[in-house]
């Protein structure tokens, strides 16, 4: 059975070794040396306000809805969102992409300011 407690040594021992090098490994090494497990380190170190929990990798947030950058895109390319709603079953960030490329084009005057209208793009 584990000791309950940990002393005001080992909580001393235990935050310099962790801001020494704050990684989940060093966790791992001071549960072995104590006798403790990860979780029981992890939750002293929080305790001490020395815990860094690992960044979490974000996913960016769509901003648009998929019917908004389907509509998006019909504008900048001058035909109806009827003739592309097809698009909305393409993923967020493949038209999110379409969408930033057209913009760009539009800004660097490389898009026509003539749109296709149906017949040309059948």
């Amino acid at each position: 059975m584990t000791p309950l407690n940990y002393t005001p040594e080992q909580t001393d021992q235990i935050k310099i070794m962790y801001l020494a090098n704050p990684t989940r490994e060093t966790v791992k090494a001071l549960a072995a040396q104590f006798g403790r497990t990860p979780s029981s380190i992890m939750a002293k170190l929080t305790k001490e306000q020395v815990y860094k929990p690992r960044a979490l990798v974000s996913t960016p947030k769509r901003v648009m809805l998929k019917a908004d950058m389907v509509a998006e895109i019909s504008k900048h390319l001058e035909v109806s969102e009827e003739l592309l709603e097809s698009l909305a079953k393409a993923s967020a960030i493949a038209l999110q992409a379409v969408l930033s490329g057209l913009s760009r084009a539009k800004r660097e005057g490389l898009a026509s300011t003539e749109g296709a209208n149906a017949a040309e793009l059948g």
